[in-house]
């Protein structure tokens, strides 16, 4: 039989372990207050990253992305040395007595996720002093925030100081085309498709004017020639010198308007090449100027990365 000394000294053990087992509470959606998970300490930040409407964001699932690529830069060697260098950071209890490697406890003791369904992105750090580890997670989330920020605008600046060195690379490229286009056409006069049809047809019907008398007077030496011919007679020299004249003569100025048209239909087909590379480059101009003023908007715009207080029921899913 089990003496009652020994059922007593049970009890007084089983009491104790369950007076020292940290009670089970549900946490609460908003976590105003810091929790207890797993029997170790969690002190929590919030931190809200903002999606306006018409963001360039795209869709949620887009979002969803960039939230879960900020999740995985809380860990990256930037943002844990940056916080384990801070002078009140190195200075806690926990780091300069209890922790023999802070890289690798905060890196343990670091628990980053981002609800569903929110925009939020809660930082956890766990462990046993509350007041230090409110402290690092403070660093952690500030930290965070300024280094996405700062380099948020770094790229901004950057990309806008490309935009503004390609916009006036396009403006003067624009320029120099519409300058050689006019330079070609012969001034600005010439520049309507009216006047260069009228010029064409001028020196079209120039040449025609000089041939027109020739021909006529070749088809007359022709049926005098053949005449003589069709008679039995000597057809006369001087005709017949005159007809190799007329000929070479009305073979030239024919060739004269075939060159005239093939270079109008070249010159044409030219101008037009330029006239679309010249419209091509105004809307790469536009869209940039687009740009800038979209990028010039966002530079002035609040970060989409801010810290927040606990988040309230109604921001949570």
């Amino acid at each position: 039989m089990v003496c009652r000394a020994s059922i007593a000294a049970c009890l007084v053990a089983l009491f104790a372990t369950i007076a020292a087992t940290p009670a089970h509470t549900a946490e609460p959606a908003a976590e105003p207050t810091p929790a207890v998970v797993n029997g170790a300490n969690e002190a929590v930040a919030w931190i809200r990253v903002n999606r306006p409407a018409g963001s360039a964001e795209g869709p949620y699932e887009t979002f969803e992305r960039t939230r879960q690529r900020y999740v995985q830069w809380f860990e990256s060697p930037i943002i844990i040395q940056a916080v384990l260098r801070q002078p009140e950071i190195a200075n806690l209890e926990t780091m300069r007595n209890e922790e023999p490697d802070p890289t690798a406890w905060l890196l343990a003791a670091l628990d980053v996720t981002a609800p569903e369904g929110t925009e939020l992105i809660r930082v956890g750090v766990r462990g046993e002093r509350m007041d230090d580890l409110q402290q690092v997670v403070d660093a952690v989330a500030q930290t965070f925030v300024t280094d996405m920020v700062e380099r948020e605008r770094t790229n901004l600046l950057a990309w806008r100081d490309q935009l503004v060195k390609k916009y006036r690379e396009v403006q003067t490229e624009i320029l120099s085309k519409e300058e050689a286009l006019t330079a070609k056409s012969g001034g600005s006069d010439a520049f309507s498709p009216e006047i260069r049809r009228e010029l064409l047809l001028g020196e079209i019907g120039s040449l025609r004017a000089q041939r027109t008398p020739l021909q006529i007077e070749l088809r007359s030496i022709q049926a005098d020639i053949a005449v003589a011919g069709t008679l039995g007679e000597q057809a006369d020299q001087r005709k017949v010198a005159r007809l190799c004249i007329l000929e070479k003569q009305i073979s030239q100025l024919t060739a004269d308007m075939d060159t005239t048209l093939r270079g109008w239909s070249i010159a044409q087909a030219e101008r037009k090449a330029e006239e679309v590379s010249i419209d091509q480059h105004r809307r790469i101009f536009d869209e940039i100027g687009r740009q800038l003023e979209s990028t010039s908007l966002d530079l002035e715009s609040p970060p989409k990365i801010q810290r927040v207080e606990a988040p309230t029921n109604s921001e949570m899913p």
